[in-house]
């Protein structure tokens, strides 16, 4: 028996900014970063039609979103919030509708409850959301 080396195919794909295999749509990864009491949510692969589970922190000072991905024909992601956990509305004049960051929340205008929903796009829209909460 030999050695037999294995290189991948002509095109083969990269994985870096691949979700991890444990996130389910909709459901966010929460991270609390040490320095300075940052959070994180990042919400992976989110579709067309599709809001992220909120996140709840009772105090924060500055909240901003991210969106990275396929956005589609005509994909956008609206930063939402609450107070009861149950009626959002949106937070931001108006919904990304590309790759970019929506500016931060101040303190006093930072709800109980904060979700990124993808109000429109195609079925090629696919988003990675990242909700930073500093407190």
């Amino acid at each position: 028996m030999s050695n037999t080396t294995i290189t991948p195919a002509a095109g083969a794909v990269a994985l870096a900014g691949v979700a991890p295999a444990l996130s389910i749509v909709g459901v966010p990864v929460i991270t609390m970063l040490e320095a300075g009491g940052i959070w994180l949510a990042q919400y992976f692969g989110l579709t067309t039609g599709v809001a992220g589970a909120p996140i709840a922190k009772r105090r924060y000072t500055v909240a901003s979103m991210q969106a990275e991905g396929v956005f589609g024909s005509g994909g956008s992601v609206q930063l939402e919030g609450t107070d009861d956990l149950l009626n959002f509305h949106k937070l931001s004049p108006s919904a990304l509708t590309a790759a970019g960051l929506v500016a931060p929340l101040a303190a006093d205008g930072a709800p109980l409850g904060l979700r990124p929903n993808v109000t429109a796009g195609d079925s090629t829209t696919a988003l990675n959301v990242t909700i930073v909460l500093r407190g």
